[in-house]
């Protein structure tokens, strides 16, 4: 079992995939999160799409700095990191609210619903815009 844990503790230092798989997680955790919490306080009097915004703003951020620092550990400026890092969001964020106008107004489920299919086929793209761009000084030494 110590040799299990050992070994564990060693993929962790040394494989950013890894890392990447449980900041995932908990982002996408977090991100869902936002949404459904702003969506139940605020649903009925804010649009959904302008709620999948708000929570986008708040969730990129704390992603931002857990795969900063956990994830790809970097040590390169902050600034263009976190611009980079945003940018590779935008794409995201517009194929997102399409996706989620789409299957909310189009197929016509639920906004929680559509928020946790857009939220998982975002997850599978991340990984490498983060790692070819985002962060990709760093990523590369790894």
């Amino acid at each position: 079992m110590r040799r299990l844990a050992v070994s564990a503790a060693g993929a962790w230092r040394t494989d950013h995939r890894l890392r990447f798989l449980a900041v995932g997680a908990w982002n996408t955790g977090f991100g869902y999160g936002c949404y459904a919490l702003l969506f139940l306080i605020a649903g009925r009097h804010l649009h959904y799409l302008w709620i999948q915004l708000i929570a986008h703003v708040v969730s990129v951020a704390q992603a931002f700095v857990l795969h900063r620092r956990v994830t790809f550990r970097s040590t390169a400026p902050w600034l263009p990191e976190f611009l980079r890092f945003n940018a590779s969001y935008l794409g995201s964020l517009a194929g997102g609210l399409l996706a989620q106008w789409a299957l909310v107004g189009g197929l016509g489920l639920h906004p929680l619903l559509g928020a946790a299919i857009v939220t998982w086929v975002t997850v599978a793209l991340s990984y490498g815009l983060h790692r070819h761009f985002s962060f990709a000084a760093t990523a590369g030494r790894r």
